[in-house]
């Protein structure tokens, strides 16, 4: 199943949440997320994880600061590599 068809089965929360994921030029917190879209952190993380679950959304840690998470749409891999680095780590 291709990503485009994964899009028109998603809540409209996570809609919001991918079109903006796939504006943004590097990848971005959740924190910075929901002051973007002026929602609330439980609907972002709600949104964030049905996106991770169809496999539209990458997830990992930040390596500056490991208390903060890092999200990316998988469809742009210009950006996974410029993260390349970080990637590795983790894998």
């Amino acid at each position: 199943m291709s990503n485009q068809s994964n899009v028109f089965n998603l809540t409209n929360m996570a809609k919001i949440i991918y079109e903006c994921l796939l504006k943004e030029v590097t990848p971005i917190t959740a924190q910075e997320l929901a002051e973007k879209l002026n929602l609330n952190m439980r609907s972002i993380r709600y949104g964030l994880r049905i996106l991770i679950d169809k496999k539209l959304v990458f997830k990992y840690s930040n390596i500056k600061d490991m208390r903060k998470t890092l999200y990316c749409v998988l469809d742009d891999f210009s950006i996974i590599s410029k993260f390349e680095i970080d990637l590795k780590l983790i894998l």
